[in-house]
Formats: C-alpha cells, sequence, structure tokens
C-alpha cells in the first residue's frame, strides 16, 4: 500500500513539474476602411503584466485568417492537460446569429459573414482550451465599426454558452448585445483597468472581478458593464505575487455584470 501511495505522490509531482502557464495574446488593428488604435497597445500592456505573472507569452498582431488560424492552432497543440492556458484577442468580432466570431486583419466587419472558413469562432476555440488544466479567454471585442463616409455599425459579442466547461471562465469587455463606449480610443479602458486589478488585488480572481466591474461602471456612467462566466477555479489567482499586493476591491452583488452562469 505505500509503495502504491509513494507511486502515485512521484506522479503527481512528476505533472506538476511539467505544468506550464501559457498565453496567446493577438492584436488585430487593421481593417478594411478603419485602423483600431488600442490593439497593439493593449497586446503590449497585456503581454507584460502576464510575462510578469509567469505566462509564457506568445504576441502576434495584424493577423489575416490563415496566419490568425495557423497561430491558435499552434498555440492548442502546446497545451497539457496540467497547464494552465490564458487566451486574450483585442479587435472586432462578428456573429452568424448562432456564433460569436474574431474577426482576421483585413477583413470588413460591415460586410463579412463570418464562418469557420474566414473568422475563429469562439465556442470552438473555448471547447479546445478546455483540455488544458484551466484556461481564460479574454475578449476586447464588442466594439463599433465607423469606417469614414459610412453609416456606424455596432458589432456587439452575444453569447450563446451552455454549461460551463471545468475550470475555464470568459470574459468580455462590456456584457454580451453591448458595445465598449469609446469609439476609436488609444488604450482600451477594459483591458488597462483589468491588469491593474489583477496586479494590485490580495483576493482571487473570482473575488476580484465584482470590483473591477464596479470601477468601470462607475467610470462610464454605467455605459460599459464588463462581464464573465464560469471559473477558472475556487481560489485561482492570475498574479502568483498577489499575496504581496494591497486589496483595492469590495465584493458586490452588481446586476448586469459578474455573472457565474453560462
Amino acid at each position: 500500500m505505500k509503495k502504491i501511495l509513494m507511486a502515485g505522490l512521484i506522479v503527481l509531482l512528476s505533472l506538476s513539474l511539467f505544468a506550464e502557464r501559457k498565453a496567446l495574446v493577438i492584436g488585430n488593428s487593421n481593417y478594411a476602411g478603419m485602423t483600431l488604435a488600442a490593439p497593439s497597445n493593449d497586446i503590449n500592456a497585456m503581454s507584460t503584466a502576464l510575462g510578469s505573472w509567469g505566462f509564457n507569452v506568445s504576441k502576434r498582431a495584424n493577423l489575416a485568417y490563415a496566419p490568425m488560424r495557423a497561430a491558435i492552432d499552434s498555440f492548442l497543440v502546446s497545451l497539457s492537460p496540467q497547464d494552465e492556458a490564458l487566451f486574450y484577442f483585442s479587435g472586432f468580432n462578428g456573429s452568424d446569429n448562432s456564433n460569436d466570431f474574431l474577426l482576421p486583419a483585413g477583413s470588413n466587419p460591415g460586410t463579412l459573414r463570418p464562418s469557420a472558413a474566414n473568422a475563429i469562432g469562439v465556442r470552438s476555440l473555448m471547447d479546445s482550451l478546455a483540455y488544458a488544466r484551466s484556461s481564460i479567454v479574454i475578449l476586447e471585442a464588442s466594439r463599433t465599426w465607423a469606417p469614414q463616409g459610412s453609416r456606424a455599425l455596432s458589432k456587439p459579442l452575444h453569447w450563446v454558452g451552455s454549461k460551463a466547461p471545468t475550470k475555464q471562465v470568459v470574459v468580455y469587455a462590456t456584457a454580451p448585445d453591448r458595445v465598449v463606449t469609446e469609439l476609436n480610443v488609444e488604450r482600451s479602458v477594459f483591458t488597462l483597468a483589468f491588469i491593474n486589478a489583477m496586479e494590485t488585488t490580495d483576493s482571487n480572481f473570482l473575488m476580484t472581478m465584482p470590483g473591477l466591474i464596479s470601477e468601470i461602471m462607475q467610470a462610464t456612467q454605467q455605459r460599459q458593464v464588463p462581464w464573465f462566466a464560469g471559473s477558472p477555479g475556487v481560489d485561482y489567482r492570475l498574479n502568483p505575487n498577489i499575496y504581496k499586493g494591497q486589496g483595492r476591491y469590495d465584493i458586490l452583488d452588481l446586476e448586469g455584470g459578474g455573472s457565474l452562469s453560462w
């Protein structure tokens, strides 16, 4: 019996030795008819933060569909069941009424009919990431498409999820069916606030999110309400040095944000 227990302990220890934190960060700025200012700054800030939190970060910018698909496939193949995975995207999204898609650089968000042949399906991506021990998907999208001389179009993310995969969370910069308040800023409000919150709080991920949501709601006069669903784990912390920080956020019972149901 002792030998069995010892063998089991050795297996667990060996698995933990090979566990890694891996992140893929993509920012698409260049779209047909409109260039976004924020994505390049967003991915620089997010990559720096994730690197300081112990993630092995792959940062990519302005990817057309084929290289974007290849970057994601390469990231997915690199994951093991022991890894912690994080995917971040800043850019435009689209929808076919049954699924959300992340749009590649060079596409036209106003006219493209997104599908698996020309864009990245959010649901499919999340299903693939569920292979990792835990996974977080952060989408800085839900923007307004406003090329010069054309009618502005709201391009919100929707949510057609069902049961949450184990230890997985999806985070939207604003709630489903809404768009972020700023048209084309240099740095996205949510991304910067998210990084600051995770860097400075001494609480875990789930306890930090309600305070972050409240902060952005107040800063935007309730016009932008970040949203999340699922859980990366009861005591999951992005920042491994988080206990050294000072907590800044209270746990609030919020309406319109911080949902843990799918």
